[in-house]
């Protein structure tokens, strides 16, 4: 089983983190124009998870082109006609069968070994959150189709019931509870609070809170005390939750945990975690 270690890429993701989220919670944060100052706090990263704003339509760029088209093949390869039973994205091969136990056949949550069956739930996560990227996403393909948005709630829903909400019992990695789902969570969130429904909201938010209520949160057998890559992790992801359920002591934990990591970031004692079979666009 591989092992989650930090590349320089990864050394690099934790300082932009401390950066963005410093500058977004702290005292000298950068007024934003929004008649609520949670929805101003989410604009920034609303913006940089599909990276709009920053390219005009249409795409000429080759290489902006070239990373769309693999976004969008990689939700689906059949184009125009997507979702396709021949197609192998994650779209066309998605579960949407009514007694369904599973999204993804190959992703069953039936492993003997439980971090692997853990391990299918945030990759579950993650694949929903490439799906629902590229409908944001002006230039994808897929931008602004109601059918992709509608399967990704389905799916939504159904894992909130049956894999990771406030009363399941964790089991395998507690990478998996306390940051792998999360972190994914958190930014379909962030990009979907307008399309979910406030007890939707309330849901996957009330699961992400009862497994890190607080930065420092320990809630699963094996985590380790966090510091490092860890503690910039969790605070970053109890801030996201604090924007969208406009929770103020949330973010001031979070500012607080950050405060508190300063330039001391080191590398993470996680655990052996699997990763996404499908790569899916990462926030930094």
């Amino acid at each position: 089983m591989p092992i989650y270690r930090l590349t320089k890429t990864s050394y690099l993701a934790v300082i932009l983190c401390f950066s963005f989220v410093f500058t977004l919670l702290g005292t000298g944060a950068r007024p934003v124009r929004a008649e609520d100052p949670y929805d101003g706090m989410r604009l920034k990263p609303l913006h940089l998870i599909p990276g709009d704003d920053q390219y005009s339509l249409p795409v000429s760029a080759p290489v902006l082109r070239s990373k769309l088209a693999k976004m969008d093949s990689a939700v689906s390869s059949c184009a125009a006609s997507a979702p396709c039973s021949s197609g192998k994205g994650v779209w066309d091969i998605l579960n949407r069968g009514a007694d369904r136990t599973y999204l993804w056949v190959d992703l069953p949550f039936t492993g003997t070994d439980s971090y692997t069956k853990s391990g299918d739930i945030t990759n579950s996560y993650n694949r929903l959150l490439s799906m629902i990227t590229v409908y944001y996403t002006p230039g994808s393909s897929f931008y602004g189709n109601k059918a992709l948005k509608n399967d990704v709630l389905s799916a939504l829903d159904w894992l909130y019931t049956q894999k990771y909400n406030t009363t399941v019992a964790p089991y395998g990695n507690w990478y998996h509870w306390q940051i792998g789902v999360p972190q994914a969570l958190t930014k379909i969130g962030i990009l979907m609070r307008d399309d979910l429904t406030a007890a939707q909201l309330t849901n996957y938010m009330s699961a992400v809170n009862r497994f890190i209520p607080d930065s420092a949160a320990r809630t699963v057998s094996g985590s380790p005390v966090m510091t490092g890559a860890n503690l910039l992790d969790q605070a970053i992801l109890v801030a996201y939750r604090g924007i969208l359920v406009k929770d103020a002591a949330k973010i001031t934990n979070a500012r607080d945990a950050l405060g508190s990591t300063g330039s001391r970031a080191l590398p993470s004692t996680r655990s052996p975690v699997r990763t996404a079979a499908i790569p899916f666009k990462s926030l930094f």
